[in-house]
């Protein structure tokens, strides 16, 4: 099992109509000395092949300042393997805190949600991933 998941070792498998709470006050955002990965989502494929389509939502509980957030899936859960989607790479962020990302054609086993820096000290980010 990947030494990464934070606070629940259970990867849990998405369907589509299925969201998954993958960031939240449980994990500790402040200070933030080195990236942290958010719990994988495994995202079920009909027949377990083809192309998935996937959206990332998060919202931070304040201004995280200059920060950055990457939405990222991989083929096989392990820290290598994780590749930043196109656009999903997040500097700047809406009024309310927020991003976005729909990712309509991935074709990828696991994603998840980096958290490469936070400059602000903000409570939390409260970040899923859907199908």
């Amino acid at each position: 099992m990947p030494a990464y998941v934070q606070n629940d070792p259970e990867i849990r498998s998405i369907s589509p109509g299925d969201t998954q709470q993958v960031l939240d006050s449980a994990d500790d955002l402040e200070n933030l000395l080195e990236a942290y990965p958010s719990r994988p989502v495994a995202i079920a494929a009909p027949g377990g092949v083809g192309l998935a389509g996937i959206r990332f939502d998060g919202r931070f509980s304040g201004d995280p300042g200059a920060s950055q957030v990457d939405c990222q899936v991989a083929s096989e859960d392990v820290d290598e393997a994780y590749v930043t989607l196109p656009g999903g790479s997040f500097t700047a962020f809406s009024a309310a805190y927020a991003f976005h990302l729909d990712a309509p054609n991935v074709n990828a086993r696991f994603a998840r949600i980096l958290v490469v820096s936070i400059t602000n000290d903000t409570e939390t980010l409260n970040a899923s991933i859907g199908r």
